[in-house]
């Protein structure tokens, strides 16, 4: 005779069932595990993992290790006193890195780097305008680098190109408002080496876009630097008023109670430029359709701070950005990518982290998949992102910038030098501050 189950016990086979069915339904579908304090989360269509799938380096995912991952190597670029702000890096066809960023000891203003293939670098001094200044830099056809900045003294926006007489500076545009040393210009150079730069403007309230006029070819002593579109310059170091700049206003007011910080990149395919930026409360980006025809588009109706942009070889735009819209938020590593087979736009998140998308940088590989690079400000690390595929994101951690961190922008950077990883980041360690490059 079978012994008559209680009331008790059947409620307990119930409840045993239905956690075994939600086990096993759990592990059917992979899902991580939804906690708001994992390193591991699961939001739809993407989740990241570290590369050897382990536990979280400490409870709760803090990543608070001092030695940098196996797989890393760093080095010193610049730690002449207090270096490193505002970082930005490009890549030539030498597979040169170019790097700007600038200094706030004896006197401040903005540096360049070269790093070379071999190991060797060269160090320049670009504009002693004081200060820790956003800088902005690409390489042309040419191998040449062209820096952007804004001197916030002067609440000028300036251009700095590098040619066989020295570097050659021009105010772009001479009354900004009120900017500050967080403002950040981003610039880009198209096929035909013309700089393409793009900015906020507080005094009108506005995104401005500004390129040149001229085909931008290398210069020497004696040119007639008028028709170069460098107005009348004769030596190296003279501050020109350019002649040629050409402005179109993107958005007007933009209606934020942060600076943009756009960042401009152009589509592989049609040569169309695209700016990313936080207008309106919303994370946004900017298609130029034709002079001074600018199509806007939301990709964030809730907003999106400090972003970041690079387009894939569809033409499809990828942004890293901190989430949120105002100081108040989380401000989380999130990413946004154009839907590629329907309009509209896929919202991940990439670390979900207190302050982990404060600052970001992208770039593409050759397979058209997006890298990114950023830093935990609480924590006070650099986190390494890379797609594998659509949705699915490979994470890895960098190393350790120091417990003494600026909060903001501009503090790494990251492009692809021969299929490999290149970051470039700012450290400080009590009174010892660095600019460091770490490649994997």
């Amino acid at each position: 005779m079978k012994k008559p189950i209680l009331r008790y016990e059947a409620l307990f086979v119930t409840m045993l069932f239905l956690l075994t069915s939600l086990s096993v339904f759990a592990i059917a579908n992979e899902t991580p595990p939804e906690s708001a304090d994992s390193c591991y989360e699961y939001f739809g269509q993407t989740y990241y993992t570290d590369e050897k799938r382990g536990e979280p380096e400490t409870p709760g995912g803090s990543l608070n290790e001092q030695e940098p991952t196996t797989g890393w190597t760093h080095e010193i670029v610049d730690d002449d006193g207090d270096v490193g702000y505002g970082v930005d890096v490009d890549v030539d066809s030498l597979n040169c890195l170019h790097i700007s960023y600038s200094h706030f000891s004896g006197g401040g203003g903005v540096k360049y780097a070269k790093l070379y293939p071999n190991g060797t670098k060269e160090i320049h001094v670009v504009d002693l305008i004081g200060g820790r200044i956003m800088t902005s830099i690409a390489v042309d056809q040419w191998n040449r680098p062209h820096i952007t900045y804004f001197d916030w003294y002067t609440k000028c926006l300036k251009y700095a190109l590098l040619t066989e007489s020295g570097w050659r500076i021009e105010i772009v545009d001479d009354w900004l408002g009120n900017i500050d040393s967080i403002c950040s210009p981003s610039i880009i150079v198209d096929s035909i080496g013309r700089p393409q730069i793009a900015y906020a403007e507080p005094a009108a309230n506005s995104l401005i876009y500004a390129t040149k006029r001229f085909l931008a070819r290398p210069v020497k002593f004696g040119d007639n630097f008028r028709g170069a579109g460098l107005g009348d310059a004769k030596t190296a170091g003279d501050f020109i008023r350019p002649t040629d700049w050409v402005f179109e206003t993107v958005q007007k007011p933009l209606s934020v109670q942060f600076y943009p910080l756009p960042s401009i990149a152009i589509d592989p395919r049609g040569n169309k430029l695209r700016i990313a930026y936080f207008g309106s409360l919303q994370l946004r980006q900017a298609v130029r359709v034709g002079v001074d025809n600018w199509y806007l588009d939301i990709a964030n109706p809730d907003g999106g701070l400090n972003p970041a942009l690079a387009v894939d070889a569809e033409g499809c735009s990828v942004i890293s950005y901190m989430n949120g819209d105002s100081i108040m938020d989380d401000h989380k590593l999130m990413c946004a990518r154009q839907d590629p087979w329907e309009e509209g736009w896929i919202i991940e998140t990439l670390d979900g982290r207190f302050r982990s998308g404060c600052d970001s940088s992208i770039i593409m590989d050759e397979n058209s998949l997006p890298h990114v690079a950023s830093i935990c400000f609480d924590i006070g690390d650099i986190s390494y992102f890379h797609m594998r595929s659509p949705g699915y994101w490979d994470r890895e951690r960098v190393g350790y910038i120091g417990g003494e961190v600026i909060w903001g922008p501009g503090m790494v950077s990251i492009v692809i030098k021969n299929a490999h990883p290149h970051i470039v980041y700012r450290s400080r360690t009590g009174d010892v501050h660095r600019l460091m490059h770490a490649i994997r």
